[in-house]
């Protein structure tokens, strides 16, 4: 009778490390959220726009570059754009600078992180940034021909460029 008990206490000693080995496996090679590359204007600039979420907590990423890690959030050159719910209205302005440096204009800031200052905030200076980039036209405020600019709908996953064009 002993015997019988140790044959099947291996048989579940097995079959729990195959369903770690499992779990692990599929979480390696399930993506972790939604993620987007955009090319912006002639420039050799790519941005990438990870959406995600934790618990009730919705967020995108917006990372200078092709960030191509599925596991890891970035540790520099990107900002965090907090949502209430998965489907509220989320747009993200993408500008480059005349440096190459970007230049993002959004709501719902959380996180801003960049060492190298490859990454501005718009609003940190908007009275400049508008005066360099920006018009007034019919009431609105619409962006200078010679600015080179993307529009991110992180909530429907598409961008356009400065004619309206969506962007593949």
């Amino acid at each position: 009778m002993h015997i019988k008990t140790r044959k099947k206490m291996i048989i579940i000693l097995i079959i729990v490390l195959l369903d770690i080995l499992l779990y692990e496996l599929l979480v390696s090679i399930v993506p972790d959220g939604v993620k987007r590359y955009y090319h912006i204007g002639n420039k050799n600039c790519c941005v990438t726009v990870w959406k995600r979420s934790r618990g009730t907590s919705y967020y995108a990423l917006i990372i200078v570059g092709k960030y191509t890690n599925n596991r890891k959030e970035p540790v520099d050159n990107f900002i965090k754009v907090v949502r209430d719910h998965p489907s509220s209205d989320c747009l993200v302005d993408v500008i480059i600078k005349q440096d190459g440096n970007l230049l993002i204009d959004a709501d719902n800031v959380d996180t801003i992180c960049s060492s190298d200052g490859s990454l501005e905030l718009y609003s940190n200076n908007q009275a400049l940034n508008d005066s360099l980039y920006t018009f007034i036209k019919d009431g609105g405020k619409c962006y200078k021909d010679d600015v080179d600019f993307i529009c991110i709908n992180v909530t429907e996953n598409y961008a356009t460029d400065k004619l309206g064009n969506k962007l593949k």
